[in-house]
């Protein structure tokens, strides 16, 4: 795997930034994205106690257990030629769309650096957890799919 950083000749700034996000299915473009965001990933503990009338009842170690926050928050802007149910379930409502998806697919993310190295990691098996609209009178009245999904896991591929 390609060291990735430090980037070579990085910009003038220390924030990193993104721009443009597309959805491709299939390599056609469906939309563009207005947020995605992976996780937060997180891991529980248990906490061991030692009971018996010689120990003070604290905790004398802690297990970790499973990871936990597989899930990617999406808002996609709605577009009338390919609404969110019609790129992802064909010609059904989206509580069709939802219920009858019956194989996961793979999500890739590409993040290009200043030097002109990327990142590329694919999130396994993904199922479409939960779609809604947002629909706002102000400001610029963009309706935006509001969703989630669930994936097996993360793995980086550049």
């Amino acid at each position: 795997m390609p060291q990735t950083w430090p980037v070579k000749n990085p910009p003038q700034t220390l924030t990193k930034t993104s721009h443009g996000i597309q959805i491709k299915v299939r390599g056609v473009v469906i939309g563009s994205i207005a947020s995605f965001k992976p996780g937060p990933w997180r891991r529980e503990f248990t906490h061991i106690y030692e009971l018996n009338p010689l120990s003070s009842g604290h905790p004398v170690d802690v297990v970790p257990n499973n990871l936990s926050g597989f899930k990617i928050a999406v808002t996609r802007y709605d577009i009338w030629t390919a609404p969110f149910e019609l790129v992802f379930g064909g010609k059904m409502s989206i509580f069709e769309a939802l219920g009858n998806q019956n194989e996961p697919f793979d999500v890739y993310q590409y993040f290009w650096h200043p030097d002109g190295s990327k990142e590329i990691s694919v999130y396994r098996n993904t199922w479409i957890e939960q779609v809604g609209r947002t629909y706002d009178a102000g400001r610029d009245r963009v309706v935006l799919v509001d969703g989630s999904f669930v994936y097996l896991r993360k793995d980086r591929l550049a």
